[in-house]
């Protein structure tokens, strides 16, 4: 059996936003406090952060937890933490 797989463009573009999502995220392991504080409570009071990343929006809280293992998956179930 032989299948032939072609990629719609819109395909290709949710990857590219995939993408562009996930290098913000990564990047917050060098800047955690990088990006501005949002400024509605209860969430103020939080620390709660605002990245944006083209039409959509990344709310994080900055953790002071330090990971030994950078490649460490986003799940958290492989990485080792040390407080």
């Amino acid at each position: 059996m032989k299948y032939d797989v072609t990629f719609t463009e819109q395909a290709e573009n949710a990857a590219g936003q995939l993408d562009r999502i996930e290098e913000k995220i990564l990047s917050l392991g060098e800047y955690p406090e990088k990006f501005r504080q949002y400024e509605r409570e209860p969430w103020k009071s939080r620390n709660t952060r605002v990245v944006p990343v083209d039409n959509y929006v990344i709310f994080y809280i900055p953790n002071k937890t330090i990971l030994k293992d950078p490649e460490m998956p986003l799940d958290g179930a492989k990485g080792t933490k040390t407080e």
